[in-house]
């Protein structure tokens, strides 16, 4: 009898913040060992690799690629990553991971095994929001064509991304659905004082659709919530200011998946 072939091992981590880690003695990617990177089959970033990422992508895709290998490295944009580039670049994105060996997971479906990743940056409805002027870096990130970003900009990606999500869960699968996205689909992932502009109340989508899980990030406060049959996790890491030292392993396995064959 030949013996079923080993589950998948998938990390995924948010806001890794990279930039801000160059300018400390502390290299996150170095708390776990090379045996661990090596093993990995996929990395999901979920948003916040770095900001400026014309010139700090490579560097920082580069570093994760050697230690995972070509090809294993998916990258969701987050707000971060459009700092100084423009909402309407996910081309750059995507030619900036295709030169490091690593991919763009903008609305896109990984599948490894039985389980499948629905991928997407999923910017926030604003719903929730009393004040938008709080969180939506309008003035960080150009808009379409060069022009000012507005928030009906934001609003239309959300749209994109929920619509994708959506259209995705609703497609027939046996195995399990796991939704990753920067943003948060719910208010309970918010935490302690984080504004409600950081979130969407996508509970009714959730209860809908039942996905197995929904990995989100964006907040950098680890919070974990069931609703019905879906665990809401968020997997952010966080800048060094966050992350205590000697916390750094256990924070990255947070995000780590098996995926049966």
């Amino acid at each position: 009898m030949t013996n079923p072939p080993p589950p998948a091992t998938v990390l995924v981590v948010a806001d890794l913040h990279l930039d801000l880690w160059k300018r400390t003695e502390r290299d996150p990617l170095a708390a776990l060992p090379a045996e661990f990177w090596h093993s990995l089959d996929a990395v999901i970033v979920a948003g916040d690799l770095s900001n400026d990422p014309l010139r700090k992508w490579p560097r920082h895709l580069g570093r994760l690629v050697a230690r995972t290998g070509p090809g294993k490295v998916h990258v969701i944009p987050g707000n971060h990553d459009y700092y100084k580039l423009g909402i309407d670049r996910a081309d750059e994105l995507a030619r900036l991971c295709a030169e490091a060996g690593a991919s763009l997971a903008l609305r896109r479906e990984l599948r490894l095994g039985q389980t499948r990743f629905l991928c997407a940056t999923l910017w926030t409805d604003q719903a929730l929001a009393g004040d938008l002027s709080e969180g939506l870096d309008l003035h960080r990130i150009p808009g379409p064509d060069g022009r000012r970003l507005s928030a009906e900009d934001l609003l239309q990606c959300h749209r994109e991304d929920l619509r994708w999500i959506e259209a995705r869960l609703a497609t027939p699968w046996a195995g399990r659905a796991v939704v990753v996205t920067h943003h948060a689909p719910h208010p309970g992932m918010l935490g302690d004082h984080v504004p409600a502009l950081f979130a969407s109340d996508l509970g009714a989508l959730i209860a809908r659709h039942a996905p197995a899980l929904w990995l989100s990030g964006h907040t950098h406060e680890r919070t974990e919530l069931h609703l019905g049959e879906t665990e809401l996790r968020n997997i952010s890491f966080g800048t060094p200011s966050e992350v205590p030292e000697g916390s750094e392993a256990g924070i990255l396995r947070r995000g780590v998946l098996r995926c049966p064959a």
